[in-house]
């Protein structure tokens, strides 16, 4: 699994097996919660965080269930910026456009000017604006192709929570599927990158009669991932 190129491991014997397996680490004990610690490691190091912001992170998310040594927090960020090398060579980018013009520029064109100072930790910040911001808009984008469709279809349904990088939505039971469809499409937009490659953010979906996460025997009607 660790040599096979991204886009071929679902395609892999026993990857479903391996991902569901690889995700239950949540339920294990705190030394061994390995999907919570990868989360939070790509969401910050995507950022450039150091190891003690890291540790202190996932210390914090935790709520002081999982606290990882120096040396652990070390070893975590150094094996993940060794495979995804493009991630710093990404921050330098931004460092010299910055330097160059104060400017930054989401993936829809939006511009925003920054004033401060070029220092670690201001650096951090900008690095976040590009892909969180385009997040933002795409959601945005959704939501509102998503009221405009309701009330011209008049579909009985109702938009319930934007959560920067989802959104929720309420249907009749009998209609999920559509509803579902329509999410997906909506939220799935075309995207150029700096460089000119042309690409489509991906989803996935989920369906529940409450807003909770799905657990076997304690809330079997919470949201559950569903393939459309």
């Amino acid at each position: 699994f660790i040599k096979s190129p991204i886009r071929e491991l679902k395609n892999l014997p026993g990857w479903a097996e391996l991902d569901e397996m690889i995700k239950a680490s949540d339920d294990w004990v705190a030394s061994e919660r390995y999907y919570f610690i990868a989360k939070m490691m790509c969401h910050s190091g995507n950022y450039g965080i150091g190891v003690k912001e890291f540790r202190e992170n996932v210390l914090e998310k935790s709520r002081g269930t999982v606290a990882l040594s120096p040396t652990e927090g070390a070893e975590y960020l150094s094996n993940y910026h060794s495979m995804f090398q493009e991630i710093r060579e990404w921050h330098r980018d931004i460092e010299r456009q910055l330097r160059a013009t104060r400017y930054l520029f989401n993936l829809f064109g939006h511009p925003w000017y920054f004033s401060g100072s070029f220092d670690v930790t201001n650096f951090k910040e900008c690095y976040a604006f590009i892909p969180q911001s385009t997040v933002g808009i795409i959601t945005h984008i959704a939501i509102t192709k998503m009221q405009e469709y309701i009330e011209k279809e008049k579909r009985d349904w109702d938009i319930l929570q934007n959560n920067h990088d989802s959104f929720l939505v309420q249907s009749p039971e009998n209609e999920w599927e559509e509803c579902q469809h329509k999410m997906k499409e909506l939220i799935n937009q075309r995207l150029v990158a700096p460089n000119g490659e042309e690409f489509y953010m991906k989803s996935e979906g989920q369906v529940g009669r409450n807003w909770g996460p799905w657990k076997a025997k304690k809330n079997e009607d919470g949201l559950k991932i569903v393939k459309i």
